[in-house]
């Protein structure tokens, strides 16, 4: 929290921060008297990210509309795809109890926006990313935040070497396009849309799920260089087997690598 200054927002995620409702209300309240006794100028707008399967709706609706705050639902798709990623206890799927808590959110006018995390595992169901902009069409959410990862990722960290990867860059031109043409036509007021960055899971094993932890080779960046050539950013920190390997135009998987930069010094 900002101390004499602005704090503009504040998001709840977890884990799971509806498992602790009243730690959340203690936070706003706290928020609030800073405000009054001039700590911070004025009050922040406050969001919340859940699940929308471990809370009573009525009462995240409550919390909601008793303090402002703007609300995110995790929801990864169709429902066969979102059950088989995000199982509840027992096994049984979560997408039902995701659906009723938009329901109810929608119905007491909380803003609300679907944030998806998307995967190998939609390529092989055949869902692509514009199915997942239309369910939230269909849902009458205006709001989508996408999160990519595609596990397994290429053992020697090269992305462009790996099958989902590749797809997943025609994916994303046809979301794009997708979006673009609704804007033109003129269908529908077109998405919020919010593309995070492509979360590259670089050692075999490690992008199992969103939470696969920092990754020991660093940065996943790229880096253009003057030549126009592109380098992958994260290999040389903290791990010096893996050099800078340019990434240049035309280069198939199945082309020698040219021989790659002297890598930079870290302290």
């Amino acid at each position: 929290m900002c101390i004499r200054d602005r704090c503009d927002f504040v998001q709840f995620f977890g884990g799971e921060p509806t498992l602790n409702m009243p730690a959340m209300t203690a936070f706003v309240d706290e928020a609030r008297g800073m405000v009054r006794a001039g700590t911070i100028a004025s009050t922040p707008h406050f969001g919340i990210v859940t699940n929308g399967a471990s809370a009573d709706p009525n009462a995240l609706v409550a919390f909601c509309n008793a303090y402002d705050v703007s609300a995110t639902v995790s929801l990864d798709g169709p429902q066969r795809v979102h059950d088989a990623l995000r199982p509840a206890a027992g096994g049984r799927g979560s997408f039902d109890a995701a659906l009723l808590t938009i329901r109810a959110l929608q119905d007491a006018h909380v803003p609300v926006a679907i944030e998806t995390v998307y995967t190998a595992a939609h390529i092989d169901a055949g869902c692509t990313i514009v199915d997942v902009f239309r369910l939230a069409e269909n849902l009458g959410v205006r709001k989508v935040v996408l999160h990519t990862v595609y596990p397994p990722a290429p053992s020697e960290l090269l992305p462009f070497d790996d099958t989902h990867f590749r797809q997943l860059l025609d994916l994303h031109i046809d979301a794009a396009r997708w979006w673009f043409e609704s804007l033109v036509q003129a269908r529908t007021a077109p998405l919020d849309v919010y593309f995070r960055d492509l979360l590259v899971p670089l050692l075999q094993g490690a992008g199992v799920g969103v939470a696969g932890g920092t990754c020991p080779a660093g940065d996943r960046g790229l880096a253009v260089g003057p030549g126009g050539g592109a380098h992958s950013r994260h290999p040389p920190h903290r791990a010096p087997r893996y050099p800078p390997w340019p990434l240049t135009p035309g280069r198939t998987g199945g082309d020698p690598a040219p021989p790659p930069p002297p890598p930079p010094h870290f302290p």
